[in-house]
């Protein structure tokens, strides 16, 4: 009787282990690039060595500038200065494109023109690398940024 009150024990408590645990069998819905995100930091690494530097171009009281993905694959690069009134003012230049298979991403046009990998995609950051070989000499850099809460 007492084994027969344990193995029931063992089983009750395995069927509720499992039950608790079914709502994470779905996974979850992958976050997407088509946002604004603001660049944070900047990676370097060539020949075991490394250079990090946060992101310096904003312009003195316009901490503002942001890259944007849009859901039509436009790319678009805002760069804030300050005009003759000392107002923060969005350049004008004009928008590129880009497209994203799984975690392969290519900008074309503009500064930031180039074939990626998507290291990290969350609601909250991106990370990007690119490579570039050059005399034999292989270099990657990291693009650190943070999605633009609006």
């Amino acid at each position: 009787m007492k084994s027969f009150s344990k193995f029931g024990l063992v089983l009750w408590f395995s069927a509720i282990l499992l039950t608790s645990c079914g709502g994470d069998d779905n996974p979850s819905t992958p976050a997407s690039i088509v946002a604004k995100w603001t660049p944070t930091r900047t990676i370097i690494s060539a020949n075991g060595g490394n250079i990090s530097s946060d992101y310096v171009g904003n312009e003195p009281g316009c901490d503002k500038d942001y890259i944007e993905f849009t859901a039509t694959n436009a790319f678009n690069n805002v760069v804030f200065f300050k005009d003759a009134s000392n107002v923060c003012t969005p350049s004008a230049a004009e928008p590129a494109t880009y497209s994203k298979t799984d975690n392969s991403l290519v900008i074309t046009g503009d500064v930031y023109g180039g074939t990626y990998e998507i290291i990290r995609l969350t609601n909250s950051e991106l990370r990007i690398k690119s490579e570039e070989t050059n005399a034999g000499v292989t270099t990657s850099t990291s693009r650190y940024f943070r999605k633009v809460v609006e």
